[in-house]
């Protein structure tokens, strides 16, 4: 799903929407926590993020990097376009490194964002 408009100067797309990221019982407290939110991409509408502490971005009043928000559970939502509602999602996190789930979500990843250059690092 992609909108209207970014605020991200890095993000020239037009229709991107927002991915808001949450994060619960993690480093940055107890309860829901905000972790961040990230532009979709063009033509896919994906996004990819990693839970590795985060530097604030340049003009941040603050220079200390946040925790990870690695957390108990995680909950991604987006705003849907005109009168359609917010689409969340609400998981438990990874399991310990197991080398077929990973070749596996590798795939899948391909499938959806495999020409999105803008993730490649996320791998």
């Amino acid at each position: 799903m992609f909108g209207t408009k970014t605020a991200s100067a890095g993000t020239v797309d037009p229709f991107a929407r927002n991915i808001s990221i949450d994060t619960y019982d993690s480093d940055f407290g107890p309860g829901w926590r905000h972790d961040t939110a990230i532009s979709t991409h063009n033509g896919s509408g994906g996004f990819c993020y990693s839970f590795v502490p985060q530097s604030p971005p340049a003009g941040y009043p603050g220079t200390k990097p946040r925790g990870n928000g690695l957390g108990t559970e995680y909950r991604v939502s987006v705003i849907g376009p005109g009168v359609m509602p917010i689409v969340q999602w609400v998981g438990t996190p990874l399991t310990r490194y197991d080398a077929g789930a990973q070749a596996a979500a590798g795939k899948r990843f391909d499938a959806i964002l495999g020409d999105d250059a803008h993730c490649a690092p996320e791998r």
